[in-house]
């Protein structure tokens, strides 16, 4: 997937994504019907990578990043800052459910209009940093079997709508056209910052929770499932056959996933030229899909003989 890319997933399927570029070596499982993007700025000596839920569920299983190297999850309603560990976001209305198995996970509250701005404006906004600088402070550290719900933090009409204008500006490339939108933005909302200020104040962290045990073994398992390539096969020209490899090694273990996703066992449908395809099978209409550890395949109900239990 390309940067700022969405990824979308529908109701009995998930996705598994390994970042490549990355030292974490970041593996990500996003459940079904969630929204999911990812997206990365390189600073002189620093790497920013920031994988963004838009609605749903999504896992994250992360190595020990180097100091040079910062991963950010987020959601409408929070930054999760890691430097390595193994915790899920799920994204429910107006809050965020932060779930940390294992290491630890610093969580804050996220503005989502003033955090999505074009970082060509953001980063010169004075208002904005002064705001993000304040949410920072509302930062809630969570242990391996904790978890907590992160609300939204309200904002007025008035301030939406001049972020909602600084956001349609084009131009940005230009540094003085960035420098113009950014002043204008602050203009704008210093009338309103007492509120801003006001809003984020108002935020009081709930406290963490703990994860009941049963949960807790249960999720470890399944991150037993998120298998990574090794650095050296995820190139362009090899990486396909390389996912493939990994995929049929482990097929035992990513077919009960599937199976667990459908609520239905493997089944092997029986082709008419002799072949034979073993999978989650669904019959819609006059076609029978056949869902493997290497995705969906589909065929008329023309060339199926029968299928095997």
């Amino acid at each position: 997937m390309n940067s700022n890319q969405i990824v979308r997933t529908g109701s009995n399927s998930f996705a598994d994504l390994q970042v490549r570029g990355s030292e974490s070596g970041a593996m990500i499982r996003i459940k079904q019907n969630s929204e999911f993007s990812l997206s990365g700025r390189k600073f002189e000596k620093k790497k920013e990578i920031i994988a963004e839920l838009k609605k749903g569920n999504a896992m994250f299983d992360l190595n020990k990043l180097p100091v040079d190297e910062d991963f950010h999850a987020t959601s409408p309603t929070v930054v999760a800052a890691v430097r390595g560990t193994k915790y899920a976001l799920q994204v429910q209305g107006d809050s965020t459910r932060v779930e940390v198995f294992d290491g630890s996970v610093a969580a804050r509250p996220r503005i989502q209009a003033l955090e999505d701005l074009p970082p060509e404006v953001r980063e010169r906004s004075k208002v904005v940093n002064d705001a993000l600088e304040e949410l920072k402070k509302k930062e809630q550290v969570l242990e391996a079997g904790k978890a907590t719900d992160v609300e939204a933090v309200e904002l007025s009409p008035e301030v939406k709508k001049a972020v909602d204008e600084a956001e349609a500006a084009s131009g940005l490339e230009d540094p003085a056209r960035a420098e113009e939108v950014a002043r204008k933005l602050d203009t704008a909302l210093e009338g309103n910052k007492g509120a801003i200020d006001e809003g984020i104040q108002k935020y009081s962290a709930p406290p963490a929770e703990n994860i009941a045990d049963p949960e807790l073994k249960e999720k470890l398992e399944e991150y037993n499932e998120l298998i990574r390539l090794e650095k050296e096969k995820l190139k362009d020209e090899s990486v396909k056959e390389a996912v493939q490899q990994r995929n049929a090694q482990n097929s035992g273990q990513l077919m009960r996933r599937i199976e667990k996703v459908f609520n239905k066992p493997s089944e092997t449908l029986v082709l008419n030229n002799g072949g034979r395809v073993s999978g989650v099978v669904i019959q819609i209409g006059s076609v029978y899909y056949v869902y493997t550890v290497n995705g969906q395949l589909a065929y008329p109900e023309s060339q199926v003989s029968g299928i095997e239990f």
